[in-house]
């Protein structure tokens, strides 16, 4: 028996609530109670899948965080660029020298937005499993605006030309 009980696939109400009790407790950064939670929720849900990814990241297992993201990617809807473009000066800015923000996805209709989430965290969980060609596409994918991803590929053509 896991950390929840029993291991059947929760739906409805009851997996209403577990994905918000997961929610919550990966707001918390209780990584294996959240990670319980979505576990018992279905297995192709994009939302549930990422959720799953963003526990495993945070507790460095970053192998099992990028097998999922990338079984889950077909799932994604077409991928689209978000429109920042209304947003304040100020907040465009952060968002784009931020680090990569930590935060779940709430089962809400899919936006844009979501899609550079999950890119983000591809990106950074395939760096530390030194897929270099794939954080590079990925940082392609999100158009180069991302600074901590333009780190990441500096360290990488760094670490590269030493090596030579």
């Amino acid at each position: 028996m896991g950390l929840l009980g029993a291991r059947a696939k929760a739906a409805g109400i009851d997996g209403d609530r577990l994905f918000r009790a997961g929610v919550n407790y990966l707001h918390s950064h209780a990584y294996a109670l959240a990670y319980a939670c979505f576990d018992r929720l279905a297995d192709d849900d994009w939302q549930v899948a990422y959720n799953k990814a963003l526990c495993c990241f945070g507790v460095g297992d970053y192998e099992r965080c990028y097998t999922i993201l990338c079984a889950v990617e077909s799932l994604l809807p077409v991928p689209q660029s978000p429109d920042f473009a209304e947003l304040p000066d100020t907040l465009l800015r952060w968002e784009h020298e931020s680090p990569m923000p930590i935060c779940p996805l709430c089962f809400e209709t899919f936006t844009p937005e979501v899609t550079v989430l999950f890119f983000r965290l591809k990106a950074e969980a395939a760096f530390r499993l030194q897929r270099y060609d794939e954080v590079k596409a990925l940082a392609a994918r999100l158009g180069g605006r991302y600074r901590h991803i333009c780190k990441l590929i500096e360290q990488i053509d760094h670490d590269s030309q030493r090596h030579l």
